[in-house]
This record gives structure tokens, C-alpha cells and sequence, in this order.
């Protein structure tokens, strides 16, 4: 037998696929497991493993099934909530990398405006220069010309 369980536990197992359900047959479950079914003690059901125990009044083996439902709704319960704490840590990863791209985002285009406000104030700075240059040169020959007429003069 099974040292995971006393003589006379009542069990749950996956549905029975192969075999008959009789005194003294081996059935298989549908996960593979085999079990040998002997006559139990107790309640005219099956004892697994040839283990035999008296019955006991204070037993609550009817609630076997209740305790296995309640078992699988806690056991699930406890999933979704695994499921659910995963789901908000997956969010909360998206809403910091979307933060993240935004920032970055933000910060290109201030690169961006920074480098068209210098463009913008070379070409200034140049067009100032041009003009300069021009004012310059249209002085000088305004004063090429006056020594002219005053030394024709």
C-alpha cells in the first residue's frame, strides 16, 4: 500500500477508464494510476491497497467529497489569485515601459527643437553677417565716390 494514506482513508481519484469496477479487479484511472480494489470493512465500498480499518462513528468519510470540493475551490481560488497578482505585475511592466518610452520620447523631441532653435540661430546669425557685409561694402563705395567728386571738384 500507499504510506501516504492510514488504513481505511477514503480517496478521490481521476475517473476510472480502464478496468471493472468489482471486488478484487486493478482499474486504471485516466492519469495512469492502478489500483487494486478490496472489500472494505466499512460502508460495503472499495478499500484500496488491501487496507482494512473498523469503522469509526466520530468518521466524517461522507464529507470526503464535501473536503475534496472544498479543497479544489481553495486550491483554485488560490490559482486565480496567483493569476490575477501576475496579471497586475505584467501591468504594471507595461505602464513602466510605456512611462519609459513617453519620457524618451519627450527627450528626443526636446533634442529635436534644440538643435532646430541652433539652426535657426546660425542661420541668423549668418543672414546678420551677410547683411553687415553688404552695409559695409555699399559704405565704402559711398566713400569711394565722395573722394571722387571732391577731387574732381
Amino acid at each position: 500500500g500507499s504510506p501516504a494514506f492510514d488504513d481505511g482513508d477514503a480517496i478521490t481519484t481521476s475517473a476510472i477508464e480502464k478496468g471493472d469496477v468489482a471486488i478484487g479487479n486493478v482499474v486504471q484511472t485516466g492519469s495512469g494510476s492502478k489500483y487494486y480494489l478490496d472489500s472494505a470493512a466499512s460502508a460495503g465500498g472499495f478499500s484500496l491497497f488491501d487496507r482494512v480499518k473498523k469503522a469509526d462513528p466520530d468518521s466524517k468519510v461522507g464529507d470526503t467529497a464535501k473536503n475534496a470540493e472544498d479543497a479544489r475551490v481553495a486550491q483554485a481560488a488560490k490559482r486565480a489569485e496567483e493569476l490575477e497578482a501576475k496579471r497586475a505585475a505584467a501591468a504594471e511592466r507595461v505602464a513602466e515601459a510605456r512611462a519609459k518610452k513617453e519620457a524618451a520620447a519627450a527627450e528626443a523631441e526636446r533634442k529635436r527643437e534644440e538643435v532646430k532653435a541652433k539652426k535657426e540661430a546660425a542661420a541668423a546669425e549668418a543672414q546678420a553677417k551677410r547683411e553687415a557685409a553688404v552695409a559695409e561694402a555699399e559704405r565704402k563705395r559711398e566713400e569711394v565716390k565722395a573722394k571722387k567728386e571732391a577731387a574732381a571738384a
